[in-house]
């Protein structure tokens, strides 16, 4: 939406002046992505690390009491 007033122009010149500036500003966003392209990089691979049963049980072990306490606490 584009909104203005003009007092020296027709409302056909204003338009053609929107379908100019229109024009260029999808030229710079060509240029944009063209630019965007160039430097993009790879996605990532994400894998997910599991920590070891052993290091599950000693950290339950050692916290679940306490955290279970906290809480629960008022």
């Amino acid at each position: 939406m584009v909104e203005g007033g003009a007092l020296e122009l027709t409302e056909a010149e204003i338009v053609k002046a929107l379908e100019v500036a229109h024009k260029g500003i999808k030229e710079l966003l060509d240029i944009a992505d063209e630019v965007v392209e160039a430097v993009r990089q790879p996605k990532m691979e994400w894998v997910t690390v599991e920590p070891s049963a052993d290091l599950v049980a000693r950290v339950k072990a050692l916290a679940e009491d306490k955290v279970t306490e906290a809480l629960t606490s008022p």
